[in-house]
């Protein structure tokens, strides 16, 4: 028989030792405490290996929408470095604002009447869906307009054409739009708002970026990319220079890119060779695996921080904000200096 073993309760718990607090005053009256907790490692407790690529933050897109557009598919047509979309104003079609409108909505509809996923080169009608005409270029002097549909017309059959591969068409892809004379549709022809197809060529004014209406009331991807894409942005000027995308791959990865990789990466991101990435060009190159998404949602992390840092420069209330956020030791080594 085993002895006999009084019943003991177990212990009461301990409170973690908060060790000492320090009030933090700041001009104006503001201010917070600082408690700084003793730290205690437990035998046996599991902690998840962290390689040198570790990232502090993912944010994965849900969305079930696909990305690729199909014949009947509402889209939208910016032009990629000014962001100005294709917009209808009574019978003309004009390059005027960067806001999304139902005026701006177009329906594309293949040649061959089926639903299927549009390739590079498709001949295309678009149905602008507020009246629903048809967009037409009579000829090469006469600026982008609606009109009634007519099938046998020439002015209403556009060639949708793509840059890069895949050759399937998919929402933010960059495309080109070419009038039945072989004239790409372009911005700024003129010093007005009308859009002309005047001149066989590829360059900025002609460089579009298509964009699913589905894909876009879906996602919360294009409010992520625009935080991201700010992170890059290190001047603010609207767009990312080579010299900004090697200093963004240097502090998302840890380590110098070779000249060759940022070569790659402008080349890739930037269509008409300007030397500098607008947004659109830099949401498809992200979109296409230009990057993880890891290390995107990483630079956006850096960009964020960059952006309370600088407003602490300016107002109290953020920076006691940061303050607050930072370990109480190095607070204190802070406030000794």
């Amino acid at each position: 028989a085993k002895p006999y073993i009084p019943h003991e309760d177990p212990p009461d718990p301990v409170a973690p030792n908060a060790g000492k607090q320090t009030e933090v005053k700041v001009d104006g009256g503001a201010g917070f405490t600082i408690n700084q907790h003793a730290g205690k490692a437990h035998p046996g407790d599991k902690v998840r290996e962290k390689g040198s690529g570790f990232l502090p933050f993912v944010r994965y897109d849900m969305s079930a929408v696909p990305p690729q557009i199909k014949g009947g598919d509402h889209i939208y047509l910016i032009f990629t470095y000014s962001e100005v979309a294709l917009e209808a104003q009574g019978d003309k079609i004009v390059g005027e604002g960067t806001e999304l409108k139902g005026s701006c909505l177009f329906r594309a509809w293949r040649k061959d009447g089926t639903n299927a996923v549009f390739q590079d080169g498709d001949s295309v009608f678009f149905e602008h869906v507020e009246t629903g005409k048809y967009l037409e270029l009579p000829n090469d002097t006469q600026p982008l307009c609606l009109a009634d549909k007519n099938e046998s017309s020439t002015g209403q059959t556009f060639g949708f054409f793509k840059q890069g591969r895949p050759m399937e068409m998919k929402h933010r892809d960059t495309v080109y739009l070419q009038s039945w004379l072989h004239h790409y549709v372009e911005y700024r022809y003129f010093e007005d708002s009308n859009l002309y197809a005047k001149r066989w060529q590829r360059r900025e004014p002609q460089t579009l970026t298509v964009l699913k209406k589905a894909v876009l009331d879906s996602t919360t991807t294009d409010v992520a990319r625009r935080f991201q894409f700010q992170a890059f942005d290190l001047d603010g000027n609207g767009t990312i220079s080579k010299s900004e995308m090697d200093m963004m791959l240097t502090l998302v990865r840890g380590e110098v890119p070779s000249p060759e990789e940022v070569e790659e990466i402008m080349v890739k991101a930037d269509p008409a060779h300007t030397g500098n990435i607008p947004f659109q060009a830099f949401a498809s190159w992200a979109d296409a695996g230009g990057m993880t998404e890891e290390e995107l949602n990483h630079a956006e992390v850096l960009g964020n921080v960059a952006q309370r840092c600088n407003d602490a420069l300016y107002e109290e209330k953020c920076l006691v904000e940061v303050l607050g956020t930072i370990d109480g030791r190095n607070v204190q080594n802070m406030c000794g200096k």
